[in-house]
């Protein structure tokens, strides 16, 4: 193969922002397997017994300008911890602030990102999943203080046999933050070799695969809450999700109550850590018959309507009119509708003798 052309771009990757209860459940789901609901009561705990975290039901990813003077203090309280003593000591002597992009008040509405409070931990005295819950969050704070990582993303176009090729990889040339999720996170970086255009380069092997595309994947707690966080949009920056939470379902103090009520009313089941539809489920779905009613938009519109009239945005009569056109139009077209459905768990025996139907 033949080197047609090399570019290489320099990525400038900004700290991720930090924790609200949401993102923190969907981490804690990836990383331990807690459920949502775990996730909140460990929350709970840290924050009301132990007092090392400030309050848990957030739905803010950002802190407000009077509490930025405070952070280097709440620094100072978590620097005993061994497993950060490199990283903090960086911060000390390169005297790094919090990123700027942390701090904005029209971003924190009643209550601010997680954080760590002005109580020195003692971790001997926490549980492990409790002790698991605030390295996390410590983590993701300590971050926010480091510098953002600098990478170098490479393209490599060649040719061979009158076919071009492409190959893509990323090198880290400055961690930064990312030294805190290092391990994690090598594996995932392609290296590409050193090369310049016009270079040869011998083809040791060509494998073809074919393949098929795969169904989605069923959902964990971390990717539903993910979709609830943004009615079911798939959005992966997190400043555009952010824009999007006042369009989700449910708050971040009740997504895990939604979850936990679906899987008491065995509409769904845990298996593993992937949530499954039960027959139940199924059939209810099947019974409402309409798209509408089903999609997670719709709720989320509603969410932002009632959203909307608490900031008096928004009028509360023309907001009923509208659920009481759509709740008419979809009863009457359940009431026109002259199918049926069978239920989750009934059996079929045939049809009606007297009037044929189901036969």
């Amino acid at each position: 193969a033949t080197i047609e052309s090399l570019t290489q771009k320099k990525v400038m990757e900004k700290q991720p922002l930090l924790y609200d209860l949401t993102e923190l459940q969907k981490d804690a789901n990836k990383q331990f397997k807690y459920s949502a609901d775990h996730t909140l009561k460990v929350m709970q705990e840290l924050y009301e017994r132990y007092k090392i975290l400030s309050y848990p039901r957030t739905s803010s990813r950002y802190l407000s300008s009077d509490i930025a003077p405070k952070c280097p203090e709440l620094l100072d309280k978590v620097s005993g911890i061994s497993e950060f003593s490199e990283a903090i000591k960086i911060i000390k002597e390169k005297n790094h602030s919090i990123a700027k992009r942390m701090i904005d008040d029209k971003k924190v509405t009643d209550h601010h990102a997680i954080i760590p409070t002005d109580k020195t931990p003692n971790l001997g005295e926490l549980p492990t999943d409790h002790t698991n819950i605030y390295l996390m969050v410590i983590r993701r704070f300590l971050a926010a203080f480091l510098p953002e990582c600098e990478k170098s993303h490479t393209e490599i176009l060649a040719s061979a046999a009158n076919e071009s090729f492409k190959a893509t990889g990323t090198m880290i040339i400055a961690p930064g933050w990312r030294q805190l999720y290092r391990q994690s996170d090598d594996k995932k970086d392609v290296l590409l070799p050193t090369v310049s255009k016009g270079d040869l380069s011998k083809i040791k092997k060509v494998t073809l695969k074919k393949g098929q595309t795969k169904a989605p994947a069923l959902y964990t707690e971390a990717t539903i809450l993910a979709a609830m966080e943004t009615a079911g949009k798939k959005i992966d920056d997190d400043e555009l999700r952010q824009a999007m939470k006042d369009c989700g379902l449910g708050t971040p103090a009740t997504r895990a109550q939604i979850l936990e009520k679906l899987i008491g009313v065995k509409y769904i089941e845990r298996e593993k850590n992937k949530l499954v539809p039960t027959s139940k489920g199924e059939y209810l779905i099947d019974c409402i018959l309409s798209e509408s009613l089903v999609s997670p938009e719709l709720t989320g519109n509603w969410e932002k309507a009632l959203n909307d009239m608490a900031q008096s945005k928004g009028k509360r009569g023309e907001y009923m009119e509208k659920i009481k056109t759509f709740t008419k139009e979809v009863i009457q077209k359940v009431a026109d509708d002259k199918s049926y459905t069978i239920g989750a768990d009934q059996t079929i025996y045939g049809g009606c003798p007297k009037c044929e139907k189901g036969k």
